[in-house]
């Protein structure tokens, strides 16, 4: 049990490495986290409801 829960963290580290490696994932990445924050902090100040779910 602990041998295959150290293999899977082992192998969810290696991805989470080769993920941030990845230059096109990091430059769609980031416009994209700050868009949504930007929408979620608009919507805020403006005391609106952000419509993500309908």
């Amino acid at each position: 049990m602990k041998k295959s829960l150290a293999s899977a963290l082992s192998s969810y580290r290696e991805f989470r490495a080769a993920k941030a490696r990845n230059r096109p994932y990091r430059v769609i990445r980031n416009p994209v986290v700050s868009l949504v924050a930007a929408y979620l902090l608009t919507c805020k100040l403006a005391g609106l409801e952000p419509s993500l779910w309908g």
